[in-house]
């Protein structure tokens, strides 16, 4: 009964880590799973749909990377983007349970392994590689890097034939899905060999090993160093859109430099808020400089002086020790980053930080060995547990923030585009979005180097192609279009817009309908601005006749409720029918004021249709529902007292014509 309890005891022990792990992860990275598809998912996609069929094994012709295992899972899953963030999301959790578990195996410590398998699950650098789908590359690589080393692992202790075939299927996965695969024999040959150091025969005392050990190694290596070799020789003879070849050398100290920020991401991160250089390369040398230093001193300690534990002062068997993990991670991520530093631009590297997910293994690693690692019997035995806390405290305190703002500015995005999306699918409707957002960048950086913004729409991603990639009913009738109108634009630095063709303001009577984006309390809508009317009723009892050819048909106000509810704010919407019977000859604005009593209130004064199609480019005969909004500030103005008054202006002598519409709020 006793040998039962102890027996479960373990296992719940065991468990609760990993469980506790993958919780983390879960409620970190749990928003992504709303998000469209959106970035770089888009053109890959595209590229999938017309290579079904396998046909990615043959050739990667119209795509720069060959990367066929990834797309084999994309294809399966289709276009369904909850499926296939969801598919990130839970890769990310289990790569965290793998790389706590090897921690583990590797350094005989379940602290070690705890906190490994927490500080890769929150790694800020990885925000941008388990959001967007396209980045399942590095998701599927690590994978399968991790789950190999460990399958073998199992295999040497207990052979059953079943595991060695399972960890040669997905390290030929993960070779097939990254060209970092080609890495794969050396890392996970690093794994096993940090696992079994005894394995390797360096030494004359190593050549008493059995022969049958050393075969076992060779069985298990080679078949995924052909993997990596077979790779290698596709690459070179596909068809590949890639002009990218020979090494790239240049800016080699900012690529370093990067990655040491990355090993010592919270110093980093306090470099930026007390000191914001405007170069970050060198204080994120000296970030690194700076982490690794602590390691050789705690090495140099642990080396010098025994240290405290359960048998007395002599240290236990190196195989046995945190300081190998800490040196394994170490090792491990020049290994990773090697490729990148050496074969990508400096300026691609710098913008896209998912690079830096294989690597983030070693982080990891290294951080949860040296955390974890006996102190020498100089120190209080107490201090360790201490260090260690403190250290995974810190830590958090920087990514956790860091994730959550970017899924905050992720979703900020989305509800943008889906806005776009619900208005756009309408049979045989042409719609114009003016600026809309391809990027939404931090208020205040939080790392020395790299972009840390989040894209959503590139500029050489279409609309129309996003909106249907999105939404299987989208109609095939339905047409989006998109511009930019430099003097109207949200009013914020921090949000970029899609870089589209200037609009040309007189063809904006082709369009069906009209949406400029609008910056409120921080955050970005897309209200409609003007709506067409070449076929509706008209009035024939206009609001205001100016007897000038323009016509006010008609106008109503009131609350937009989706609008208020969405920003949090009282949002009033205004409807305004224009009809041009002649263009006028001279010039003439649109006011528009809301009135408490006598005071004016707030305007929105302007052209029609978003302040951009002013009434002398109008086609006779043209007509234009047209909408302006007012925030009321809560308990600033009561209703009762609201009013709208409505006319035209000469803006060059600031008269106004004679005739105006005036219309209660309520």
């Amino acid at each position: 009964m006793a040998s039962t309890t102890r027996r479960l005891t373990h296992l719940l022990l065991e468990s609760i880590a990993p469980l506790l792990i993958m919780v983390v992860g879960f409620l970190l990275y749990r928003p992504a799973l709303d998000l469209m598809l959106f970035w770089d998912d888009i053109p890959h996609m595209l590229w999938l749909d017309t290579h079904l069929g396998g046909e990615y094994w043959l050739s990667s012709s119209g795509f720069p990377f060959y990367r066929p295992a990834a797309f084999t899972a994309w294809e399966i899953l289709g276009h369904d983007a909850a499926a296939l963030h969801t598919l990130s999301v839970g890769l990310h959790l289990i790569n965290a349970v793998l790389v706590s578990a090897l921690a583990h195996r590797l350094s005989h410590s379940r602290q070690a392994g705890f906190f490994a398998g927490l500080l890769f699950v929150t790694f800020p650098f990885s925000y941008q590689t388990v959001i967007p789908t396209p980045a399942q590359f590095h998701l599927w690589l690590t994978f399968g890097f991790l789950a190999s080393a460990y399958l073998i692992l199992v295999w040497l202790d207990h052979p059953q034939h079943w595991k060695l075939i399972l960890a040669w299927v997905v390290a030929f996965w993960a070779i097939f899905s990254h060209e970092n695969g080609i890495i794969a024999p050396l890392l996970i040959g690093l794994m096993i060999f940090t696992a079994h150091p005894n394995q390797l025969p360096l030494r004359r005392a190593d050549f008493e090993l059995t022969r049958l050990r050393q075969n076992r190694l060779i069985v298990a290596l080679a078949p995924i160093a052909f993997f990596a070799l077979l790779y290698g020789l596709i690459w070179q003879i596909i068809p590949l859109d890639n002009d990218s070849t020979g090494l790239k050398t240049a800016a080699l100290d900012v690529k370093i430099g990067q990655t040491l920020q990355a090993i010592g991401f919270p110093l980093a991160a306090q470099f930026r808020m007390f000191l914001d250089p405007p170069s970050g390369t060198a204080l994120a040398w000296v970030s690194g400089c700076v982490a690794l230093t602590i390691f050789g001193v705690w090495f140099y300690m642990h080396h010098r002086w025994p240290i405290h534990n359960d048998e007395g002062d002599t240290p236990p068997p190196a195989s046995f020790e945190p300081t190998r993990l800490a040196r394994l991670g170490l090792l491990w991520i020049p290994l990773a980053m090697l490729p990148a530093w050496l074969f990508l631009d400096v300026g691609y590297l710098l913008s896209n930080p998912r690079l830096h997910y294989l690597a983030s293994v070693g982080v990891a690693w290294a951080w949860a060995g040296l955390l974890t690692t006996p102190l020498p019997r100089i120190a209080p035995r107490l201090l360790q547990p201490i260090i260690g806390v403190t250290g995974i405290v810190i830590a958090l305190m920087v990514a956790l923030p860091f994730i959550q703002n970017r899924l905050d500015e992720h979703h900020l995005l989305n509800d943008y585009y889906q806005e776009i999306a619900d208005t756009a699918a309408v049979e045989n409707q042409s719609l114009l979005v003016v600026n809309p957002p391809a990027y939404l960048a931090p208020r205040q950086p939080t790392f020395l180097l790299g972009a840390e913004g989040s894209v959503y729409l590139p500029d050489f991603v279409s609309l129309n192609d996003f909106l249907r990639l999105n939404d299987g009913d989208f109609p095939d009738s339905a047409l989006t279009h998109v511009a930019r109108a430099d003097d109207i634009i949200p009013a914020t630095t921090r949000i970029y817009q899609v870089e589209a063709a200037g609009l040309d303001r007189a063809t904006l009577s082709n369009y069906d309908r009209v949406l400029v984006s609008r910056q409120i309390g921080g955050d970005i809508y897309a209200p409609l601005a003007g709506i067409q009317l070449a076929n509706a009723p008209i009035s024939t009892t206009p609001a205001a006749d100016f007897d000038n050819g323009i016509l006010l048909e008609s106008l109503k106000i009131g609350p937009d409720e989706a609008l208020s509810a969405a920003t949090a704010k009282h949002i009033l919407r205004l409807e305004l029918i224009w009809q041009v019977q002649s263009p006028p000859t001279e010039p003439l604005e649109i006011f528009v004021h809301l009135m408490c009593d006598e005071r004016l209130a707030t305007d929105a004064d302007g052209p029609p249709v978003g302040r951009l199609y002013p009434l002398a480019m109008w086609q006779s005969g043209e007509r234009w529902q047209d909408f302006r909004y007012f925030i009321i500030p809560d308990g600033l103005y009561p209703p009762e007292c609201l009013s709208v008054l409505i006319g035209l202006y000469n803006p060059t002598s600031g008269d106004r014509l004679p005739v105006t519409a005036t219309i209660p709020i309520n």
